[in-house]
């Protein structure tokens, strides 16, 4: 064999290794949530793509064989090159140099280069690795089976790992439903805050206890509409100084409800249970509780029980949409 044709061998499998450890790393992060968006673009790159993290064996069994061909190839050819010029040296040395390359060029580089934008490089290079499937379709045909067979016992194809949707893939996604014109600016803005809500707690956005507006048990309908009137509420929490507690919740819509109400008459007798969230609770899971409530107020208490502000549904709605 020719030096040229040698040293032609080693740059081949020395790329091929290179590509194949890539691009297996570069599917394996991919976020599935982008993906998916490319996919509905009708993708050439990303339906490629789509198809080998839905059978993930086809994926493993190409990249397999392609990175231990080139690893036997690799290692026959240099060394024989390194036998006829170094003599005794040759092997030893070239299973050195070979090793350093290999762990640097053809495994770290290449991997890290794939994890840092997966889906825009795994996307370019799926062609190439879907014409490198076709060409070890009889090798890797075995190995699928084969795996099938022990991991499966003759089942399925092996699964690719399950899709794992977090916050920030919805995030990016929404980023870039407003590059692509699907989203508007503010549509995307209420999306990344409703991602915020549960890093937020009540105690963080609640009204503080010296803040609200609230009434007693003695309050009449008439002192009550005033209350309402001047304050621009209409629900409040009912104050008992005797019990030092609060007993019940008006909604001026409670009263207007009757037919005919007396103006002398105690908001008391139309006040309704009141819900209590902890302070330390996260928003996004009070509104489940409110709505399963229907409450639009709840109060918010301390760990001993005190309570320490209020909390109605356009206070979280103020901190996905702004200020009403």
């Amino acid at each position: 064999m020719s030096a040229l044709l040698e040293i032609t061998l080693i740059v081949i499998c020395l790329f091929g290794q290179a590509f194949f450890a890539g691009i297996e790393t570069g599917i394996i992060s991919i976020s599935r949530m982008r993906l998916r968006h490319f996919v509905r673009q009708g993708d050439p790159g990303a339906l490629a793509l789509q198809g080998y993290l839905d059978h993930f064996d086809r994926l493993l069994g190409t990249t397999l064989i392609g990175t231990n061909l080139s690893v036997v190839i690799l290692s026959v050819v240099s060394a024989s090159m390194a036998s006829r010029w170094l003599g005794s040296w040759g092997e030893p040395v070239s299973a050195v140099v070979v090793a350093l390359v290999v762990l640097i060029f053809c495994e770290y580089l290449p991997k890290a280069w794939f994890h840092s934008r997966p889906i825009e490089r795994s996307r370019r290079y799926a062609g190439l690795l879907r014409i490198m499937e076709w060409v070890f379709k009889p090798l890797s045909a075995g190995i699928i089976g084969l795996s099938r067979l022990l991991v499966r016992g003759g089942g399925e194809a092996l699964a690719s790992p399950a899709p794992f949707v977090t916050r920030e893939d919805l995030k990016v996604l929404a980023q870039e439903g407003e590059r692509d014109g699907v989203l508007s600016p503010r549509e995307r803005f209420m999306i990344h805050r409703v991602m915020e809500l549960s890093h937020k707690s009540a105690g963080q956005i609640m009204v503080p206890l010296d803040q609200m507006t609230t009434v007693t048990i003695d309050t009449t309908v008439g002192e009550f509409r005033a209350v309402a009137r001047q304050s621009g509420h209409t629900r409040m929490p009912v104050y008992d100084a005797k019990q030092e507690s609060y007993v019940g919740l008006v909604n001026i819509f409670y009263i207007l409800s009757g037919r005919r109400v007396e103006m002398d008459r105690l908001v008391n007798d139309f006040s309704r249970p009141l819900l209590y969230v902890r302070e330390s609770m996260p928003v996004d899971d009070i509104l489940p509780v409110m709505r399963r409530a229907r409450q639009p107020l709840c109060l918010v208490r301390d760990d001993d029980k005190q309570v320490v502000g209020l909390l109605t549904t356009e206070d979280i709605l103020k901190e996905i949409v702004g200020a009403l």
